[in-house]
């Protein structure tokens, strides 16, 4: 048996409501990828949510290397599991590439501005 964080060990056991993981928290934690791919765990996810979604294209191939992979996702958990991205300053024609990269079929687009 693998020791464990506490925060781990939380998250092994349900007991957030809301889990955010970094890319590569998903990909290089040999603890957290296994979760991943764990069925019976990821079964209660609601979402999938992948923020500061415009990482995948403006530094995936360069800055934040993991932003890049962030499509194999969709082999750890059920396809009934929405996928949402989000992003504060995702250029619009970038949302379609977006789309098509992390392959979500059913892209809809709900852009805001907000001004002060």
């Amino acid at each position: 048996m693998l020791s464990h964080s506490p925060h781990l060990q939380n998250v092994i056991e349900r007991k957030y409501r809301i889990l955010l993981a970094s890319p590569e928290m998903c990909f290089q934690s040999p603890e957290f990828s296994k979760l991943l791919r764990d069925p019976e765990w990821v079964e209660s996810f609601m979402y999938v949510v992948i923020d500061e979604c415009h990482c995948v294209t403006q530094w995936g191939k360069m800055f934040r290397t993991m932003y890049s992979n962030v499509d194999r996702l969709h082999s750890f958990v059920a396809p009934n599991i929405p996928f949402l991205t989000t992003s504060a300053t995702l250029p619009p024609v970038s949302f379609t590439e977006i789309c098509q990269l992390l392959e979500i079929s059913t892209c809809q687009g709900n852009l805001a501005s907000c001004t002060q």
